[in-house]
């Protein structure tokens, strides 16, 4: 009984989780999304390019 109670949380945990990360996965297309946009509309440079150093202090 106590293994399938276990097994219950467990299978609950999954779920949350994966929600959590469908929402992650949601929210950064729509930030990514937001970010073309601007960069094409507004002609704005805000997405990071790869290989740039960080900045001195």
């Amino acid at each position: 009984m106590e293994v399938n109670s276990k097994n219950r949380a467990l299978q609950k945990r999954i779920h949350e989780l994966s929600k959590s990360l469908d929402y992650a996965k949601l929210k950064i297309a729509s930030l990514e999304t937001m970010i073309k946009v601007a960069e094409e509309d507004l002609k704005i440079k805000i997405g990071k390019k790869s290989g740039t150093k960080p900045p001195k202090d």
